[in-house]
């Protein structure tokens, strides 16, 4: 019997969808305006990026979530990046500029996304081909499983080294992913760890090599949809309902907290140095 495992390919504002055709991957979905399917005859892969403003991605991809959820067809989806950046994080030059009614617009819509990521029913798994610090990592402790590439990359939350303070919600589910005292450690010491670290920490689950990361991702994604479906996204649910309930229940004071922090004296300095930093690469 055929699996359907959509993969889609994220890298800061890129993120287009990707499917592989081999024996056990047929390929067909339906066409998001910012996330287009590519069909491919052979085992070869075709990326198709498409630049977008941020705010549309985060309504394709939630779009594209929903849409995964309801297919029956679908049995898991992976998120990836190119090779070496899994993605940078929010895009600073794109964000800073925008006025706080935008912003608070803006991460009402990102925390939605978390939330349906975390909620997810079926198998959703990361596969991350390099650098994955701030928002990237948000993005991947929001999934079942991470795979990570062996190499000199980063993964972590240094939201306190740019001056801004780590929500509720995300707090408490990098809490669920690495523990109370490994969450201590990394978020209050603002650290962007290597691979081999994560998996000390347990952000993530496995490290190999990057020529390897799709196939060895491929195959675990297959082993969890092979399981009993219901049972397997019932149990998903009750392990993680006291902490998507602290993440729902505290939106309105995380996007308060992230305001604040935002258009505070210190952190517009720190994100003005970022984004001049940014701006003249």
């Amino acid at each position: 019997m055929y699996k359907l495992v959509c993969i889609l390919f994220l890298v800061s504002l890129l993120i287009v969808s990707k499917i592989r055709q081999t024996n056990d991957f047929p390929i067909g979905h339906e066409v998001h305006k910012y996330l287009p399917t590519i069909q491919v005859e052979d085992e070869s892969l075709v990326l198709q990026p498409i630049l977008a403003p941020l705010n549309d991605l985060i309504l394709e991809l939630k779009n594209a979530l929903d849409s995964f959820k309801q297919n029956e067809s679908i049995s898991g989806v992976i998120l990836e990046g190119r090779e070496g950046i899994f993605s940078a994080g929010l895009d600073i030059t794109y964000l800073f500029p925008k006025d706080r009614e935008y912003i608070e617009r803006f991460w009402k819509d990102f925390s939605s996304i978390l939330i349906n990521m975390f909620s997810f029913p079926k198998p959703l798994y990361s596969s991350i081909s390099g650098h994955c610090p701030a928002g990237g990592t948000v993005m991947v402790i929001m999934t079942d499983y991470r795979i990570m590439a062996d190499g000199k990359y980063v993964i972590g939350l240094n939201e306190v080294d740019v001056g801004l303070t780590v929500p509720y919600g995300i707090g408490h589910v990098f809490q669920y992913v690495v523990g109370q005292r490994n969450a201590e450690d990394l978020l209050l010491k603002a650290k962007l760890i290597s691979p081999q670290e994560a998996i000390s920490a347990g952000l993530i689950d496995e490290v190999c090599d990057l020529n390897k990361l799709l196939d060895t991702t491929l195959e675990r994604i297959l082993i969890a949809s092979s399981l009993h479906s219901n049972q397997q996204a019932q149990t998903k649910k009750i392990l993680r309902e006291s902490t998507l309930q602290i993440f729902e229940n505290n939106l309105d004071q995380d996007t308060q907290l992230i305001l604040d922090s935002w258009f505070s004296n210190s952190g517009q300095k720190r994100l003005e140095f970022l984004y001049n930093k940014l701006q003249k690469k």
